[in-house]
């Protein structure tokens, strides 16, 4: 499955790759993962996002995995618990709403899947330490032999159409 986390707001020292918060990140989500069954296959930190490649034991330990990680990485990098925020609404501000969206997820399938999801976290790695999307292509190109899937070649499924199926 390839999990998104996402956040605008993990900025400066709420950055993700902050060197304070780099580590806890790893941390928390290897916690989870060895608590509710939940194998990282690989895992890229932009800053603002998180990309996951993970592979569920089951079905059901997917909602404590992610409900677990998404508090505390929240709680990790603001500084903040849940009874800060609790607080904060009784005065009148707004409650500091961390996450952008829910969590995208998408199921893997096929083995042509899983490569590109491999280069996909890859390509992410790269980005996040500086080099440019253009520059993590070339580079993985050439080290897999093949060319790396674009978005842009992405057709949308349709299934009244078998030709548009990926």
């Amino acid at each position: 499955m390839h999990l998104v986390l996402r956040s605008t707001k993990a900025k400066g020292e709420w950055s993700f790759r902050h060197p304070k918060n780099r580590n806890r990140v790893g941390a928390i989500i290897k916690r989870f993962a060895l608590k509710n069954g939940v194998r990282i296959l690989s895992m890229a930190n932009v800053g603002n996002h998180l990309h996951l490649h993970i592979k569920l034991g089951n079905r059901h330990s997917y909602a404590g995995f992610i409900r677990a990680v998404t508090g505390a990485i929240a709680q990790a990098v603001t500084g903040r618990t849940r009874w800060q925020n609790n607080q904060s609404r009784n005065v009148g501000s707004a409650k500091l709403q961390f996450w952008d969206y829910r969590p995208f997820t998408r199921i893997i399938e096929s083995w042509r899947a899983v490569l590109n999801m491999r280069d996909y976290v890859r390509i992410n790695q790269l980005e996040g330490f500086g080099v440019s999307r253009l520059e993590a292509r070339a580079w993985l190109e050439s080290k897999t032999r093949r060319p790396v899937l674009r978005i842009s070649d992405l057709k949308r499924s349709d299934p009244r159409k078998p030709e548009s199926r990926i």
